[in-house]
């Protein structure tokens, strides 16, 4: 068999156990149990978080460049 066959095949399987994957979690967790999920991390999430640049120091504060 091809190498490309067997991507193409791999690719059908992995795209029908996703697939199946979704239905079964649809029917099988109940909306309530995700409500109750999606409200608890919403509540446990920080407010807000600095941006990356505005929490390393500045060189005026006494950081070392490596050059």
């Amino acid at each position: 068999m091809s190498t490309p066959a067997r991507l193409g095949i791999y690719a059908l399987i992995l795209a029908a156990v996703f697939a199946l994957s979704a239905l079964l979690g649809s029917w099988l967790i109940p909306d309530s149990v995700v409500d109750d999920w999606t409200h608890s991390a919403a509540a446990s999430a920080p407010v807000a978080a600095a941006p990356v640049g505005l929490t390393t120091p500045s060189a005026a504060e006494g950081a070392h460049h490596v050059r």
